[in-house]
């Protein structure tokens, strides 16, 4: 791509420009971000570099690493500085343990809908059922939904073989009192559960899945998520020896750009920039979606969602940072 040469130009013109740029980032240390190995936050920590670098003269680094690494890493040493797609209840001690200390804090959110669990049915199988707006309302769609390894019941297919979501998927098909008109099943990988959304989306069929956002799939294939009761606190669906499962959404998603404090005192205009970045989830979508399609790596995407976003982007950023950064598309 021509844009991502040119961009790269301008960068390292920015990172031979030494200590100027150090000073109008307000901190000579450099800012370090975890480029995590999944598609939304390795597209997030390539953005936030692009800003950071073009926008504020940061010296900006990226770290390859996952979850557990990085949080692990933050709390002993205050790196990298940048976590850009931090799911909070799944590392729950550590982000106690951080935010008691001042170490850490939440410098804003990376979706504007947070993270999203659900169960998701086609547009065109929602378009042609209207009152099939529910999970609950899916006992009276059995047949619709009808499971070709036993024709008698329908099927939901259920999150992958080893995740969380298993159980609790699992807990709440009882709770909705679903066994006798469903079947629940397991795709065995979240390749093979991708792999039949996709068939049944070309072949126009219906199809009743477990699924989360922001995730290029849905940006390819647009589903809608059947309303669900709001959380109910204390429940034991995640738990496998759950007796008594309830009728309860899945847990909100609280995902969060986590950053070591460090930032806010000595770059407090880079800071109050992560504090306003956050994206519409459809918009993610899309955007992951697009970099799928044309098999592009994560910088090459977050640069395809500044140049086709502005009016998003430039929302976070002062009108001569935002100027910076567009002369370097």
């Amino acid at each position: 791509m021509k844009q991502s040469f040119k961009l790269a130009a301008a960068m390292t013109a920015f990172v031979s420009a030494g200590p100027a740029l150090a000073a109008d980032c307000g901190t000579s240390d450099g800012i370090s971000i975890v480029e995590l190995n999944w598609p939304s936050g390795a597209f997030l920590a390539q953005m936030h570099k692009i800003i950071l670098s073009e926008g504020y003269g940061c010296d900006v680094s990226l770290v390859p690493g996952d979850t557990a690494s990085s949080t692990a890493s933050m709390s002993a040493r205050g790196e990298p500085n940048i976590n850009p797609e931090l799911w909070v209840d799944n590392v729950r001690d550590f982000w106690d343990k951080v935010t008691e200390s001042g170490t850490v804090y939440e410098a804003g959110k990376p979706f504007a809908q947070g993270g999203r669990e659900g169960f998701y049915i086609p547009t065109y199988v929602a378009e042609a059922n209207p009152e099939l707006k529910s999970f609950e309302d899916l006992a009276e769609y059995a047949e619709l939904f009808s499971d070709p390894s036993d024709p008698s019941k329908g099927v939901i297919y259920n999150c992958q073989p080893g995740w969380s979501c298993e159980v609790l998927v699992g807990n709440m098909y009882r709770a909705f009192g679903l066994e006798e008109e469903f079947n629940l099943f397991s795709p065995g990988s979240s390749a093979a559960l991708e792999a039949t959304i996709e068939r049944s989306y070309r072949r126009e069929q219906p199809i009743v899945t477990y699924y989360w956002e922001p995730t290029p799939l849905l940006g390819k294939f647009p589903m809608v998520s059947l309303e669900m009761p709001d959380y109910v606190e204390g429940n034991c669906n995640n738990d496998e020896n759950c007796e008594n499962p309830a009728k309860s959404g899945f847990p909100p998603g609280n995902v969060i750009t986590a950053v070591t404090s460090d930032v806010k005192e000595e770059a407090p205009e880079a800071a109050a920039y992560l504090d306003a970045a956050s994206i519409d989830n459809s918009i993610i979508n899309e955007v992951l979606a697009w970099g799928e399609e044309n098999n592009a790596t994560a910088e090459e995407t977050a640069i395809h969602f500044l140049q086709e976003n502005p009016d998003v982007w430039k929302a976070w950023v002062p009108d001569e940072t935002a100027e910076k950064i567009q002369s370097g598309l």
